[in-house]
């Protein structure tokens, strides 16, 4: 369930990553799409054939009868400002300044507009043309298209942009598919958690309840003999502390933060280890298990962890190994220092691989009971969420892996 959870959140990202590449390419499209409609169909002339692009540039190679045709002419004039020479008698005078270069260059707002080249000799070469024909100012000249070609270019730009909202309108739509989908799915799958977990605990609390019913009634009603009724009453306190150790694991579940963020110190995580195994040493020699720290006395890795909750998650998954293996189990826990990754197993024959994609789960364990169901259990997803508190990462793959960096 917790990879299939990952799994949707992993999808509702990818989703919307690919929606705003996707939103960000139809934008750039939209906006080619708008310059070339400008600059093809705003009525503006090929200015690179009246206008050379390349700085120097030799009179006698211009194309003046259409340059006439359009308006325009062309003087040369030397480093001195004396006019050479004039494609046609425009009123030049016979000395221009460079304050009259300037002002036919740089002024905004004039009624022609001028471009300047130099040629082989050294001389300027200008070009003058009607700003309404051509401007050295960066606009389009829509009124100067034909009235068709104004309609074409006002029907161009109508469709663009009804094409660039139809396209935003099926991106977001899609998205808002995809997203309500994988949301949906989400929903539901916690709704089915919440349904196994109560359904866990409502197994879990009513078993040793209704022993406890049963086994008081009967000494309600005085029909047992002394010794039987000395049975019962330890049979009762038994299931009471079932039922209370059920109700223990699940308020430990649910307080898990809390506990973290009250008692987070920096120290070596290998010394807890040590330290834990070393102080209930007994408690596994009398069930006949054995444990085996497979790292040596000065490995150490200093971190900020919260030490009871780390107690916590080794006697979980210690404890595990115990109860359901055979007397004589050996337990090791491993070190790599190269991955900061703890390792923890036994020798015994591993959780079963049907539950592995649940083990961490809340109310699931590899054990079945003599209804043919499954005991339900919080130890593991106590480990699960201790070890997401601090941020570290837990699988298991026939022993329990801890990544710790």
């Amino acid at each position: 369930m917790a990879a299939n959870k990952k799994q949707r959140f992993s999808n509702i990202l990818k989703t919307s990553s690919k929606f705003i590449v996707a939103f960000i390419l139809l934008t750039i499209l939209y906006a080619l799409a708008n310059m070339g409609v400008l600059v093809y169909l705003s009525g503006s002339l090929p200015i690179y054939e009246y206008a050379p692009v390349r700085q120097c540039q030799e009179a006698a190679a211009l194309n003046w009868e259409e340059i006439h045709r359009l308006g325009g002419y062309g003087f040369l004039i030397d480093a001195r400002g004396t006019v050479l020479w004039q494609s046609r008698d425009a009123g030049i005078p016979q000395n221009v300044s460079l304050s009259d270069l300037l002002n036919r260059n740089l002024t905004r707002g004039n009624e022609r507009s001028s471009f300047t080249y130099t040629t082989a000799e050294g001389n300027w070469l200008i070009l003058s043309y009607p700003s309404e024909v051509f401007s050295n100012e960066p606009t389009f000249s829509i009124d100067a298209a034909p009235a068709g070609q104004q309609r074409l270019l006002l029907f161009s730009l109508l469709a663009l942009i009804a094409l660039y909202l139809l396209g935003i309108f099926l991106l977001f739509h899609r998205l808002s598919v995809r997203l309500e989908r994988s949301v949906q799915e989400i929903y539901e799958a916690e709704e089915e958690k919440k349904r196994f977990f109560f359904r866990g605990l409502a197994h879990d609390v009513k078993t040793p309840l209704a022993t406890i019913m049963a086994y008081s009634r009967a000494l309600g009603d005085g029909l047992l003999q002394a010794e039987q009724a000395e049975q019962y009453q330890e049979t009762i306190f038994r299931q009471a502390n079932v039922l209370k150790g059920r109700l223990d694991d699940m308020m430990e579940y649910a307080s898990l933060e809390e506990q973290l963020a009250d008692k987070m110190q920096k120290a070596d995580v290998l010394e807890a280890i040590r330290r834990y195994v070393g102080e209930n040493y007994s408690w596994f020699s009398e069930r006949e298990a054995g444990i085996d720290i497979r790292f040596r006395d000065d490995d150490m890795y200093v971190t900020s962890f919260n030490q009871s909750l780390l107690a916590r998650l080794l006697q979980n998954l210690l404890n595990n190994s115990v109860e359901h293996n055979a007397p004589g189990v050996c337990i090791h826990i491993g070190w790599d220092a190269k991955t900061k990754c703890l390792t923890l197993g036994d020798d015994g024959p591993g959780i079963p691989a049907a539950i592995h994609d649940s083990l961490f789960e809340p109310m699931v364990t590899g054990e079945p009971s003599r209804t043919g169901e499954q005991f339900r259990g919080m130890g593991l997803a106590n480990v699960k969420r201790i070890a997401e508190l601090h941020g570290w990462e837990l699988d298991y793959d026939g022993e329990f892996r801890i990544r710790l960096a």
